[in-house]
């Protein structure tokens, strides 16, 4: 049952590379968000289990038809860390991607708990906490730079 949803996570994702790449080449956008969980002066760091699978990133996802961002940084969080529980939660970083012809705008979130992160989806293959001047070598220049905004490093 295990190799099931491994395909079709992986099915997804292929799914949501195509889905992205059609946006691009249609001229369109998207919106994401993405989260930077702080505990005890950690960050909680991601590998998803599609696409690259070596990145480390933040969680994070789409914003929903009508979804407010906010609401949606918030949503993504707990749907693959599993922290619902979020406080001081603001704004720290903005940034558009390429995609082909269109774009991707994606707003970045940072926000402190004291719940500890646990794998909760299958499109997570791995949930670390880390320092955020000890960051492991695959972490994205992204990730890294909304990191240095969230904590003033």
């Amino acid at each position: 049952m295990t190799h099931l949803y491994r395909f079709g996570f992986r099915l997804f994702g292929l799914w949501r590379a195509i889905n992205h790449r059609l946006i691009g080449v249609l001229g369109g956008r998207t919106l994401g968000v993405r989260m930077v969980v702080l505990r005890a002066g950690q960050v909680c760091l991601i590998r998803h289990s599609y696409g690259d699978r070596r990145a480390w990133m933040l969680p994070g996802g789409a914003v929903d038809w009508r979804e407010a961002p906010e609401a949606a940084a918030v949503r993504e969080t707990a749907e693959e860390v599993g922290i619902s529980e979020l406080t001081r939660l603001r704004i720290v970083d903005a940034f558009r991607h390429r995609l082909n012809w269109g774009e991707d705008i994606v707003i970045v979130y940072a926000a402190d708990t004291a719940q500890d992160a646990v794998c909760n989806s299958l499109e997570i293959a791995e949930v670390v906490w880390a320092e955020p001047n000890a960051l492991p070598p695959d972490t994205t220049e992204r990730t890294r730079r909304a990191i240095r905004s969230a904590t003033g490093g």
